[in-house]
This record gives structure tokens, C-alpha cells and sequence, in this order.
């Protein structure tokens, strides 16, 4: 077995621990990009996000790698994404929200528990409708805390907002749910798009260092059989070595130097022949080794002398 894996597995986990050490209190992965080509019913779930009807959006459904709503005639309709995931107090979810574009009253809003919250749109106003109007693509960070949620939405020229008054959008409580509504009044159009759900959850840093304690244990252990193998492979390599010298020929210097040489001849030649030699040197013998084929087979024939 090559040294060289052994020495791989040993940083690979080396590099395991490191990251853990890092004493970070989130912990930050994707929840959904879309790009399965249809919605993770495992994740997700669908309802009405009109307070009037129980009709969704004319269109709702994953493509080209988002999730895309869409009213295509002047209608009082919504649709409702919900997260299948509850959220506890220190969550962070990040969302973008390409506004391509709409007419009439129509909001991107937010539902978090039972309570909902407009975010970007025109109701009426666009103070009816959260931040703002333009179209573009908004980032949404919301942070969930014991009184609910604070907002913190990105517009497409870049600058950082919040929703009125302070981004603080009320729902008491040490656990949450959370969805996003596309909704438009009897007078309107919209097409908007939901991408890159990124969920970070807060972790305690004893956790962590206990996990990173367990991980110090584990590397000593491996090191201690990394030194076991390497050791086990040294002796292996020494006892092929010496089994290699058993079997080489040229040990005259041992008993081999008590045959005569009618017996050295015959064990160099035999030796040549079994290895189709034409000419080879051992025990104080060089033997010249000619091959004939006969009707019988291929024969051999040595001539020997003393060196």
C-alpha cells in the first residue's frame, strides 16, 4: 500500500477540523435554487394569497431555474409559496425577487405565521406596497427575532432599505413560518420570479467545540494507526528485502562455496536455461548456453569454465 493516500486522508481530515474551529455562530446553506426543473413538493407548498379569493396567480409554477408568478389578465389573485420550514429566533433567510414587470395594484408581500406584510409593488401607492416600485431584481435578508421579523431588502440600484417604519414587521413568537405572496388587485398585472432561498441557522459555539474536541480525538487515533501501518509497511518492506537476497544467486561468500564446481556448474547452467539466459556468471562460473529446437521440444546445451 502506497504511503502517499495516508498522507491525503490525513489532511482531508485535518482540513475537516480546521473548518469546524472556526467559531462561527451561523451556519448558512441553500435551501432552493430551482434548478430541478419543478417544484420540491418536500419543501414547498402552494395556497391562495388573495384575502378575497382562493384563486392563485395565473401562473405559478419552477422555470428556467426560478420559480415564476405571473397574472396575465386584470384580476384580484395571489399565490402563496410557503416554506415547509419552521424558523426559531436567530434565523436568517435571504431571497431574490426579480420584478420584471406590472400594472395596476400588485405587491410582492410577505407572510410570516398568520400576519402579512407588503414588500415591493404598487397598492394603491407605493407606500401601500413596501419600498418600492422600480423594476429590477431585490435581495430580501429577513431576521427572525421574538417579535417577528426584521427586514433588510437590497434595490436593484443597490442601495440597502427597509420596510416602515424600522423593518420591524410584528408576529410574537420563538418559532415562525414563513411564504412569500405574489398578488395583484382587480386591476392588475404582474410578472415576478423567486430565486436563491438561503437559510442560516444559529449555532451555538459549545456545540461546536464539542464537535471539534471529537474531531481532535479522531485525529489522534488515525495518526496513531497511520504510525501503525507505516511501521507494519517499513517491516514489510525489509522482510522483501531479505527473502530478495535469499534468492539471488550470487551468495558464494556463503555454503554456496563448499560445492564443487561440477555442482556450481550445474546449478549456474541449470539456472541459465530455466531463464533462457545465453550467457550468466554466478559462483565462480560463466556458462555459454546455445538452444536447438528438436521434435521434442526446445534443448539446451552449456559450456562452462571457471572464472
Amino acid at each position: 500500500m502506497s504511503k502517499k493516500p495516508l498522507i491525503f486522508i490525513y489532511l482531508a481530515i485535518l482540513t475537516l477540523v480546521l473548518s469546524f474551529s472556526v467559531s462561527a455562530v451561523q451556519v448558512c446553506q441553500s435551501y432552493d435554487d430551482f434548478t430541478s426543473g419543478s417544484l420540491d413538493t418536500n419543501k414547498w407548498i402552494e395556497l391562495p394569497g388573495s384575502n378575497i379569493n382562493n384563486n392563485l396567480t395565473d401562473e405559478h409554477l419552477v422555470q428556467n431555474g426560478v420559480y415564476h408568478t405571473a397574472q396575465l389578465t386584470e384580476a384580484d389573485k395571489g399565490t402563496l409559496l410557503k416554506l415547509l420550514n419552521n424558523f426559531s429566533v436567530g434565523d436568517i433567510l435571504e431571497y431574490d425577487v426579480n420584478y420584471v414587470n406590472g400594472s395596476g395594484n400588485r405587491e410582492s408581500s410577505v407572510k410570516i405565521d398568520n400576519n402579512t406584510y407588503s414588500i415591493i409593488g404598487f397598492w394603491n401607492s407605493i407606500e401601500d406596497a413596501g419600498v418600492g416600485n422600480d423594476l429590477g431584481l431585490y435581495h430580501v435578508k429577513i431576521n427572525f427575532t421574538e417579535e417577528g421579523l426584521n427586514d433588510e431588502i437590497t434595490l436593484p440600484n443597490g442601495t440597502i432599505t427597509f420596510t416602515r417604519p424600522d423593518g420591524v414587521l410584528p408576529s410574537p413568537g420563538l418559532n415562525h413560518t414563513f411564504g412569500v405572496i405574489t398578488r395583484t388587485g382587480n386591476n392588475g398585472l404582474i410578472y415576478m420570479d423567486y430565486d436563491n432561498f438561503v437559510i442560516c441557522i444559529e449555532r451555538d459555539t459549545t456545540e461546536l467545540e464539542n464537535r471539534v474536541s471529537i474531531l481532535e480525538g479522531l485525529i489522534n487515533s488515525i495518526n496513531t494507526l497511520i504510525d501503525e501501518i507505516l511501521l507494519r509497511l517499513d517491516n514489510h518492506e525489509q522482510r522483501i528485502e531479505t527473502l530478495e537476497n535469499q534468492n539471488n544467486l550470487n551468495t558464494s561468500s556463503g555454503y554456496f562455496k563448499y560445492l564443487s564446481y561440477s555442482e556450481r556448474k550445474n546449478i549456474v547452467c541449470g539456472y541459465a536455461s530455466d531463464n533462457h539466459l545465453a550467457n550468466y556468471t554466478d559462483l565462480e562460473v560463466n556458462c555459454l548456453v546455445k538452444y536447438r529446437n528438436t521434435s521434442r521440444g526446445e534443448v539446451s546445451s552449456c559450456r562452462c569454465k571457471a572464472v
